[in-house]
């Protein structure tokens, strides 16, 4: 990425949170003096190679990044962990307003209403179960639509970065909530508070 020379500060290690069933994880770096910045081009990287998995192809990508993108990065501390968590809550009156034919080429399904095209599409392609859960802290009352990957920073006492790679990241949550992430976590959404929580299934 190209940075504005006023942003040459200290980088610190940062945690991803991918958009899988299973819990995982990468890392980036995030730059202190531009944290929105450097984490929204981070997270936009992760996405687009996700997506493009997914999608197969690289203009219909652009066209769920940019959907993405105008979707506010927020900054929220995460229950039972010392780390907060950047993310973009989903928002249907601002995602995908006015695309009706990019939805429906991405649903692949003919039948759905426009209001429930924008639900299918972020359901298949942008829906973080993982990012749910953390920020959640497993709490269905505080459930959160989460779009795209997520990214968990560490600030210090005064608001500045601090590192949060991942190996720290999956040793407090094995203190949290006492599962081994290593070894492989995978998320079931429960059937009997419409899904607004989780089991956690070791492997």
């Amino acid at each position: 990425g190209v940075w504005r020379s006023d942003c040459m500060a200290a980088s610190f290690a940062s945690t991803v949170v991918l958009r899988k069933q299973r819990l995982t994880f990468a890392e980036a770096l995030v730059r202190e003096d531009c944290v929105p910045e450097s984490a929204t081009e981070a997270l936009r990287v992760v996405d687009a190679e996700e997506l493009l998995s997914r999608v197969g192809s690289a203009e219909l990508v652009q066209e769920l990044l940019r959907m993405i993108d105008a979707l506010p990065l927020e900054e929220a501390a995460v229950p039972k962990l010392r780390c907060r968590m950047l993310f973009r809550r989903f928002d249907k009156d601002i995602f995908g307003v006015g695309e009706e034919d990019l939805m429906r080429s991405l649903s692949g399904n003919n039948t759905l209403e426009d209001a429930l095209l924008v639900d299918d599409v972020f359901d298949r392609y942008l829906k973080n179960d993982a990012a749910d859960f953390l920020i959640s802290g497993n709490d269905p009352g505080a459930s959160q639509n989460i779009a795209g990957s997520a990214m968990m920073i560490l600030r210090g006492d005064e608001g500045s970065l601090l590192a949060c790679g991942s190996v720290s990241v999956e040793r407090a949550l094995g203190a949290a909530y006492g599962f081994d992430v290593r070894k492989g976590v995978i998320l079931a959404r429960r059937k009997d508070d419409l899904g607004a929580s989780f089991n956690c299934y070791q492997r």
